[in-house]
């Protein structure tokens, strides 16, 4: 996977609707794939080398099809412009020797017909498809009533996805990061002033709740940690075991406490933030949320 272009905001989508990624879009990942093109299509040329980038769902769910020499000229294809994507065999390939190619069906009846190297074809058609069967089920939104002083509005949570609803607020959240030398986002930890959140952008899944209708806000196992300017750490329960560290030792690191912030509807646990620094002090907070959102409803 090669990263040649850096998708901002203003780029990727129309953020009036449904509203911001939780996250900045430039922490997305996505793939690109190269081939040759076996005709004319648009500005591109037969037998033209060009990248196409594969954008996930939170970029927008569309191909962007570019030449190396032309960057700045790209063309984009919703995913959902695709009628079909299979294989098909060149019968006049070098040597005639058949190619196997991509072809892509649109629903204006034009298709375009690509050249892969052959062990990155399964992967290219499978990772559209598989974005193109999540759009279809992606967009579901619970409607409900949020009020502002002494009015209500109403608004859609898209509970399936990280983007804010009209009238919601990011207040806290942590982003897991993934990769060696381009670290990407692989999940997020959200509090907003209508729900928790974790949105994993590998599976494209979200776990949320509503504050509002959260009995029970908790730390659960928490411990404290110490860890030295290497980033050996380790962990104990009690509190009188803290005198196993030496005056050296914590002249040359950190200690602190982690625990998990369960978050409960009637005993019942619905979602976790597992292993969070400061477990207490966010806890507390969410709980101040929650009671700033008592008037939360739906509709």
């Amino acid at each position: 996977m090669s990263m040649v272009h850096d998708y901002e905001k203003t780029k990727i989508y129309d953020f009036k609707f449904p509203g911001p990624l939780i996250i900045e879009p430039s922490k997305i990942s996505y793939n690109t794939f190269e081939g040759d093109l076996l005709h004319d299509y648009e500005f591109f040329n037969k037998n033209q080398r060009i990248s196409i980038d594969v954008l996930p769902v939170e970029l927008g769910n569309k191909l962007v099809l570019y030449s190396d020499k032309e960057k700045n000229n790209s063309l984009e294809i919703k995913l959902n412009q695709i009628s079909n994507i299979e294989t098909v065999d060149d019968e006049n390939g070098f040597m005639d020797i058949k190619k196997t190619l991509v072809q892509i069906n649109l629903i204006n009846n034009s298709d375009i017909i690509l050249y892969f190297e052959d062990y990155k074809i399964t992967e290219f058609i499978s990772l559209v498809n598989n974005l193109t069967q999540l759009n279809h089920s992606y967009w579901k939104f619970v409607e409900i009533e949020f009020s502002v002083g002494k009015n209500f509005y109403p608004t859609k949570i898209y509970f399936n996805t990280p983007f804010l609803a009209k009238g919601e607020q990011l207040l806290w959240s942590y982003v897991g990061m993934g990769g060696v030398l381009n670290k990407k986002a692989s999940f997020v930890m959200a509090l907003t002033n209508f729900r928790s959140l974790i949105y994993d952008f590998e599976t494209h899944q979200c776990e949320y709740v509503l504050l509002s209708s959260l009995d029970e806000i908790a730390v659960k196992n928490p411990h404290r940690v110490f860890r030295s300017t290497g980033e050996v750490s380790f962990s104990w329960s009690e509190p009188n075991d803290v005198k196993i560290i030496s005056d050296v030792d914590m002249k040359n690191g950190r200690q602190f406490t982690i625990g998990d912030i369960v978050f409960s509807i009637e005993g019942e646990k619905t979602i976790t933030f597992g292993q969070m620094e400061n477990p207490q002090g966010l806890a507390e907070f969410a709980k101040l949320i929650k009671e700033n959102v008592r008037d939360l409803k739906r509709c």
